[in-house]
């Protein structure tokens, strides 16, 4: 080779290495589509520069120089360093009879040429989409020197056929340099939407927009598929699935249908919404799929999402700005192509100011997800998305139809889980702490099932079979082979583990009903927002509070009447109920009863007394006994059903019953609940009562069916006859008739003071009481029937009498006399009944029990003046009290037709403050009206000795009336000496109660036997001639 030739080779190897070096270039070289490699030829390089597709017929005339046919003619090339060949070329040498592709300079004056790339003919078309041949050898030649894996990135990208040889996910392939960039766009540019190759255009082209270089490299890391076919086998995937997951039969055959409709799809992506309770296997379940499917998998909390600019990032223009989530998922995996999981994705938040999160999900559900801070589309039709969530009810519909399937988990219950610890959790955990010898027994597996794991699959289980394990290791206890018992267990977790709403729910699932085990799910899914991220943190509140009153709402496991003994069910109460031998009897005979017919309470007690009689001790000693909680609902007030049925969560203030609160209160149905003073309630409020009655009651609040089948409902009256009678049909009721004198004596010495011993048993108080002192008391201060009178008499006497003892040698002995009696409880109080001093015709004594279950006499006074007939009836009577001096009028006329004629009555009744009322009235009424007609005193000395109790018939027969023992009494205190009763009261009264008062109880069944007794000489006749 001459000197000349070989100076003409060297300067067009120098014009190679010049020219064509794009990277090392200036970036900024025009607004052409492919930029740098877009760019024309100088002219100097134009003129030299040909494209040369030939077939390789061997080495050439001259030293390292080869013959390329390229149809008639033959291109001698020179061979050098400058020359870059491709992958294929350099690890294959290149055959005789191969078709080559080169770029190549022309030797000036010479029939030479300068490679700058050479290829082989099947890679000539990777590199044909750009048009420039200048551009293209630059192309060439720049991706030959990029490192192998961005080399195979690029191919697979922009070449389908070639995914799968690549590893895509290699952090090696990733482009960090803008010319890394530039080479990438210009060769994968047709695979991009279109938005997105004009932003990326546009960033080449303008340098000053803000942090440029990041999104190029975020755009240019994201490919959009990394596998174009997917090897699986129905068979295997259902293999697979069987080995890692428990029963589940349903959601697997549809999982591996969708597996199966991936592989076989045009669109490699999908949208799944997985739905179930936490801990049931979904996580795992997508983190399987994507191993199976051999793709990459990213999961990202929705939990608390609220503003969209967290997926889809914030414009580049502010500070700080950031591609959103779902794209740094995209880039850090190198490919859209992935499995997406979408956590919580019924906790995201849709009234955000900035906008509703669950647009971007339509978009990317649709193909295309688009960022702000990329300002560009990244296509998402091959991304498979599974969404997790509890329930369906918080997503919207229009989001909801966008899945491709909807996939339903089902809880385990205790025996599945079981399996799946013994079977897959504790080998996995045994293995990962190197604890092989441990053996855990079923009774310990059960405990931590059952007892400290709140949610539907073993999640929980997993975390507190760990805990166990390291409190093993912690103790020392590694290598020492041991079983783990129920009461280890306890031991480690009891301490560990605090009570929450879940765990309540979980350890008492089986006892709630279906409606209020589903509204406490739903609930404790609403509540396990983070306070922080909830826009509506008022409502999430009031979702707690109802909550807390539904886990109240269960049954328990054992009720009376599963097992019921009458004989020790009489013994106790009788050992806490002094007296009511007939009260304990029909307690008794109730629930033996309900014992015998079944397992479902069928009648409701009620218990009928006056003030004061202990109706409600006796519901408290009857819920001790039976080891039932009590709760005790006053009705006597309730102006508005609200405060017994709730207020409707959807009103500003709402909350529950009364009934549902007393449930709280008592922690569970299982309870009894008295309905106190149900003769108050308002007959309009009858219908909530007989709901409850009904034993499934509904709580505006927790708007639910409470079963209240486990409920002893007990109610309590005063007068049974003001029970509306749809209510009353609903009762078996017994009559508490309250105790005699003698009996309060004896409950005074023989409970009350023992109750106040034990109540100051702090400072060792004893307590006596001398009998004249309990007579004085009962005879002046407590005269009910009851017993609540009485002890709170006797609390007063102690405190005071303690009080005045103090500082003294033995302050703790109480001793208390009658003067003690009449000390500290003032002075006594003013005879009642209005009666005269002195005895005068025309007053009787009559009697009466008042609302405090006290019994009293009080004057009926009547005077005849002369003059027109009529009646005046004065001393507030109401109208029964009207129509009985009415009917004594008209029955005395028909007995004595003259004794009235041209008389005018009036009547007044004693204590003229006091409203009077009811029938019982009648003959203490007829005694005075004929007591003021013959003139003659109603006494058999000078007190009003006589007393007078009885509702009057028109024709002077006389009926029962209620409260006869608090009339007799109240007779025997004002000092009668006779008391005349209606005959049908007298018959059912015991001779025992009878023989107890010191007065003669005489029973009539005609007001004609009174006048007979009272004035035994009297006749109409006799008393005419006296006129």
């Amino acid at each position: 080779m001459t000197e000349s030739k070989e100076f003409a080779i060297t300067l067009a190897k120098s014009f190679v290495t010049a020219h064509f070096n794009a990277l090392s270039a200036p970036i900024s070289m025009g607004r052409n589509a492919g930029y740098v490699y877009e760019i024309k030829a100088p002219e100097d390089v134009k003129k030299h520069m040909v494209e040369i597709e030939g077939v390789y017929k061997g080495a050439g005339n001259e030293n390292e120089t080869i013959i390329l046919k390229d149809g008639n003619a033959d291109y001698q090339c020179v061979l050098g360093n400058e020359t870059v060949y491709s992958r294929s070329i350099t690890a294959d040498r290149i055959k005789v009879g191969e078709k080559l592709y080169t770029i190549a300079i022309k030797v000036q004056n010479y029939q030479l040429y300068i490679p700058v790339v050479m290829i082989r003919e099947s890679e000539k078309n990777f590199f044909m989409k750009i048009h420039s041949l200048f551009g293209r050898a630059n192309a060439i030649k720049d991706f030959y020197h990029l490192e192998i894996a961005k080399q195979d990135r690029i191919i697979a990208q922009a070449d389908p056929e070639y995914l799968g040889k690549v590893e895509m996910q290699n952090n090696n392939s990733f482009f960090e340099t803008r010319k890394e960039i530039m080479l990438w766009y210009a060769l994968v540019k047709d695979t991009l939407p279109i938005d997105t190759q004009k932003t990326i255009e546009r960033m080449f082209n303008d340098d000053e927009q803000h942090r440029v270089d990041t999104r190029l490299r975020l755009i240019s890391r994201i490919a959009p598929m990394v596998k174009k076919s997917i090897s699986v086998d129905a068979d295997e995937v259902k293999r697979v699935l069987d080995q890692s997951f428990y029963k589940m039969e349903k959601v697997k055959k549809l999982i591996v249908d969708v597996i199966m409709t991936i592989e076989h799809a045009q669109k490699k992506g999908c949208a799944l919404l997985f739905v179930g309770p936490p801990g049931v296997g979904k996580t795992a379940f997508m983190m399987k799929i994507a191993e199976l499917m051999d793709l990459p998998y990213e999961c990202l909390a929705m939990n608390g999402l609220s503003a969209p600019l967290e997926l889809e990032g914030l414009s580049s223009c502010y500070d700080k700005a950031d591609a959103g989530a779902i794209t740094k998922a995209f880039a850090a995996h190198g490919t859209s192509q992935m499995v997406l999981a979408l956590d919580e994705f019924d906790k995201i938040h849709n009234n955000s100011k900035e906008g509703n999160p669950y647009n971007i999900f339509l978009r990317m559900m649709l193909g295309n997800h688009y960022d702000k801070f990329l300002e560009c589309t990244i296509k998402t039709d091959h991304t498979i998305f599974i969404a997790t969530a509890n329930s369906t009810e918080d997503i919207p519909e229009y989001i909801l139809n966008r899945f491709d399937s909807v996939i339903y988990f089902d809880e385990y219950n205790v025996e599945d889980k079981m399996k799946i610890a013994k079977d897959f959790v504790v080998p996995n955990v045994l293995e990962n702490y190197n604890l092989n010898h441990l053996i855990f027994e079923d009774e310990a597996l059960k405990c931590i099932i059952t007892r400290y794991c709140e949610d539907d699959g073993v999640r929980n289980a997993r975390h507190n079979i760990e805990r166990v394990c390291a409190r093993v290791i912690g103790c020392n206890l590694a290598d020492t082979p041991m079983k783990i018992t129920e009461g280890f267990v306890k031991s480690v977790l009891e301490e560990l583990i605090e009570e929450t709403p879940g765990l309540t729910f979980s350890r008492n699932k089986d006892l709630y009903t279906e409606p209020v085990a589903r509204e406490i799910k739903k609930a404790l899914i609403a509540t396990k927002k983070n306070p922080s991220d909830d826009p509506d943190v008022f409502a999430t509140n009031k979702i707690r509070k109802k909550l807390d009153y539904l886990l109240a709402c269960r049954k328990e496991k054992t009720i009376f009447l599963e097992e019921f003994h009458p004989e020790t069910f009489y013994d106790s109460l009788h050992k806490d109920m002094f007296g009511m031998e007939n009260v304990i009897k029909e307690v008794v005979n109730f629930f033996f009863t309900e014992y015998l017919q079944g397992n479902r309470l069928n009648s409701n007690l009620a218990l009928c007394g006056g003030y004061g009689t202990g109706k409600s001790s006796i519901v408290k000693i009857i819920a001790e006994v039976m080891d039932y909680k009590y709760q005790k609902i006053s009705l006597n007030g309730v102006e508005d059903m609200k405060q017994f049925r709730g207020i409707s969560s959807s009103y500003a203030g709402s909350e529950p019953g009364c009934i549902v609160k007393g449930i709280k209160k008592a922690g569970s149905t299982r309870m009894i609940l008295q309905l106190d003073e149900i003769d108050k309630l308002k007959p309009q409020y009858s219908t909530a009562i007989i709901d409850l009655l009904d034993r499934e009651f509904t709580d505006h609040f927790l708007e639910v069916p409470i079963d209240l089948s486990q409920t002893i409902i007990v109610v309590t009256a005063n007068d049974w006859s003001k029970v509306p009678t749809v209510v009353r049909d609903r009762f078996i009721v017994v009559d508490v008739k309250g105790y005699r004198r003698k009996e309060k004596k004896e409950i005074i010495t023989d409970y009350i003071i023992p109750r106040l011993e034990k109540s100051y048993a702090a400072n060792k108080v004893s307590i006596t009481m001398d009998e004249p002192a309990i007579e004085y008391l009962l005879k002046t201060y407590t005269k009910s029937f009851g017993v609540r009178d009485a002890e709170k008499a006797m609390q007063r006497i102690c405190s005071n009498k303690l009080l005045d003892q103090a500082g003294s040698d033995d302050p703790w002995k109480v001793r208390i006399d009658k003067n003690d009696v009449k000390k500290y409880l003032g002075k006594e109080p003013i005879p009642r009944g209005n009666f005269p001093n002195k005895v005068v015709p025309g007053i009787s004594k009559a009697l009466a029990v008042s609302n405090g279950n006290m019994g009293l006499t009080f004057a009926i006074e009547t005077v005849l003046l002369e003059g027109n007939e009529g009646i005046e009836i004065t001393g507030l009577p109401k109208e029964m009290a009207i129509d009985s001096v009415k009917i004594c009028v008209t029955c005395m006329k028909k007995m004595y037709p003259n004794i009235l004629k041209g008389k005018s009555i009036h009547v007044h009744f004693g204590e003229g403050s006091v409203p009077k009322d009811g029938p019982s009235v009648g003959t203490a009424l007829f005694l005075s009206i004929l007591s003021a007609a013959v003139n003659k005193p109603v006494t058999t000395g000078d007190q009003y000795d006589l007393a007078f109790t009885g509702e009057i018939g028109l024709t002077g027969s006389v009926f029962a009336v209620g409260g006869v023992l608090e009339k007799l009494q109240a007779a025997s205190d004002s000092g009668c000496i006779k008391v005349f009763i209606p005959m049908q009261n007298y018959e059912r009264l015991d001779q025992n109660t009878i023989n107890d008062f010191d007065f003669e109880v005489i029973g009539v069944s005609h007001v004609s036997e009174i006048v007979e007794t009272v004035y035994p000489d009297f006749k109409e006749n006799s008393y005419e001639e006296t006129i």
